[in-house]
């Protein structure tokens, strides 16, 4: 937004919508043009319309230095935090080619009154990560197993 001043810690929220699908091969791209952009110019809370709307609204707190990314997302459906978990590793290459480091990222959802929560450091792997060269279909099995225990709010992950 040219001309527009930095968002501050108490200004509204920025906004953007994602035009690609959740999990699509676009999507990552896309955030992390958005994420690049309204960071830049200051925001510190992006509100992200996303497509189909009934995914509901993409909440994301940022913290950005001009070396650096910390991010925390609240999805309000499960499906577009799976598909944040899974981006993260193309958000962190398209940051770093942007000479920015992304440190913390956490990725949780919210649905009705209970609230589950998957969050990790995104240069590091978790217990349940897939490594980048397995075939990830291992990871995919425990992170899905881990998101329905969360759903049935027996588990609480800390890392």
């Amino acid at each position: 937004m040219a001309g527009a001043a930095p968002a501050g810690p108490s200004a509204a929220p920025a906004s953007a919508t994602l035009h690609h699908l959740p999990g699509s091969a676009q999507w990552p791209v896309e955030l992390g043009q958005q994420l690049l952009v309204h960071g830049r110019d200051g925001a510190r809370q992006i509100e992200l319309r996303l497509s189909p709307p009934e995914l509901g609204p993409l909440s994301v707190t940022l913290s950005m230095t001009e070396r650096s990314a910390q991010l925390q997302f609240v999805a309000h459906h499960v499906q577009v935090r799976d598909a944040l978990e899974q981006a993260l590793p193309q958000l962190r290459e398209a940051l770093a080619s942007q000479g920015i480091t992304l440190g913390e990222a956490g990725v949780s959802d919210r649905r009705g009154d209970s609230q589950g929560s998957a969050g990790f450091t995104a240069g590091g792997r978790s217990g349940g990560e897939a490594a980048p060269d397995d075939g990830g279909e291992a990871g995919i099995a425990v992170q899905a197993a881990a998101a329905a225990l969360l759903a049935a709010g027996r588990v609480d992950i800390h890392v």
